[in-house]
């Protein structure tokens, strides 16, 4: 499994939602709330051993820039 699709499924799991991709705009999800973007923040950092800033939720919009932006070097 490549590391952008683990990436998506922390969102998958963290929202409840299974339809989630890398094209869809988190931000716009009906679950999305400043409680889950805390949770995805935590739960990003444990599985992949990197701090998404805040910063990096508010500017992007879809999943693949929020990874291409905060993982670059993990690739």
């Amino acid at each position: 499994m490549s590391q952008l699709k683990e990436f998506v499924q922390v969102f998958q799991r963290e929202l409840i939602d299974d339809k989630i991709d890398e094209n869809t705009d988190y931000k716009n999800h009906s679950s999305w709330s400043s409680l889950v973007s805390l949770i995805i923040i935590t739960e990003v950092e444990k599985s992949f051993g990197v701090l998404i800033e805040v910063e990096h939720l508010r500017n992007n919009t879809t999943l693949s820039d929020l990874y291409e932006q905060c993982m670059p070097l993990t690739k």
